[in-house]
């Protein structure tokens, strides 16, 4: 089964994975006008790692609103040691594209976690 999501404008359309993501797939992932790949690649990271998919709608064809999270990596001193944990979905991001005229990508992001992060 395939993971594609597909958004279409006229003679414009966008092929990418459910998170969002354009990568190089048998899907052929991508953004094309007029049967032409102008996009190939277009990858979202959050230190170094990929957000984890939580889930996406379509709006209308043209636009798509992808749900991620992300963890957050955090340092506490104590005694004089630092102790690192992890903490995953502290980060909420919603991932909204459009592609009317053109492509148009917002990232917005919500912090779960009780104090600011980095």
């Amino acid at each position: 089964m395939s993971d594609a999501v597909t958004l279409k404008d006229d003679f414009t359309f966008l092929v990418s994975d459910h998170t969002g993501d354009v990568v190089n797939t048998p899907e052929g992932h991508g953004m094309y006008l007029h049967d032409t790949r102008y996009l190939s690649r277009l990858e979202l990271f959050v230190d170094d790692a990929r957000p984890e998919y939580l889930s996406h709608t379509t709006d209308y064809n043209i636009g798509a609103t992808f749900r991620l999270s992300a963890p957050y990596v955090g340092r506490r001193e104590r005694g004089g040691e630092v102790a690192v944990g992890r903490v995953g979905s502290a980060i909420g991001i919603a991932r909204r594209r459009y592609i009317q005229r053109g492509l148009v990508e917002s990232l917005e992001l919500h912090n779960y976690y009780p104090t600011d992060v980095e």
